[in-house]
């Protein structure tokens, strides 16, 4: 549960034999939103189960979409992000990235209303692995592209081996169905 039970049993809310049966060995986990780096993990595995669920085969999430779903504070936590990426699924074709104009009225009203404060939008500007990120996305899909989606020839372009190669796309969510398939 979120509800402090040794509070609620002081209230009497709770019932004090019960709470004693129940806290064996409490565990402590903090809300999603202050878990930022589980954010884009957890997003990308919602990604692959839904995909699996519903029998698609979506691509991954734009920059766009993992920046939303980084800042914002998600009040439902994990539940409201998987319904989210399901909902995100259902509403792209196969094959096709993740936008953020798909995201939730929910999402996008706090984005228009709540715009990120300035230093927040200054550190995710400068931040090295922010820029990181960014560029080996880009560089990736356009060796991909320039290859013709030949993954050796895409690894030869980049100077990095092949399995190099592979675990950067899976990181990233790059062609994570079509790679899959070629591996098995």
């Amino acid at each position: 549960t979120n509800k402090d039970l040794k509070a609620m049993v002081r209230e009497n809310c709770f019932r004090e034999d019960l709470y004693y049966r129940l806290s064996v060995f409490p565990i402590f986990l903090p809300p999603l939103r202050e878990r930022k780096d589980d954010i884009q993990p957890l997003a990308l595995f919602f990604l692959e189960e839904t995909n699996t669920r519903f029998k698609k085969n979506t691509d991954s999430f734009s920059s766009e979409v993992i920046e939303l779903f980084e800042l914002f504070p998600w009040p439902g936590n994990v539940r409201q992000l998987r319904k989210e990426v399901e909902r995100l699924v259902a509403l792209t074709g196969n094959g096709e990235p993740i936008t953020a104009n798909k995201c939730s009225k929910e999402l996008l009203d706090f984005f228009s209303d709540n715009s990120p404060p300035e230093h927040l939008r200054r550190a995710g500007d400068l931040s090295i692995p922010d820029q990181v990120e960014k560029l080996e996305r880009k560089l990736i899909s356009q060796a991909l592209e320039k290859s013709d989606n030949n993954k050796s020839q895409t690894a030869r372009l980049l100077n990095i081996s092949r399995q190099g190669l592979f675990k950067k796309m899976k990181r990233y969510g790059i062609g994570q169905k079509d790679e899959q398939q070629n591996i098995e």
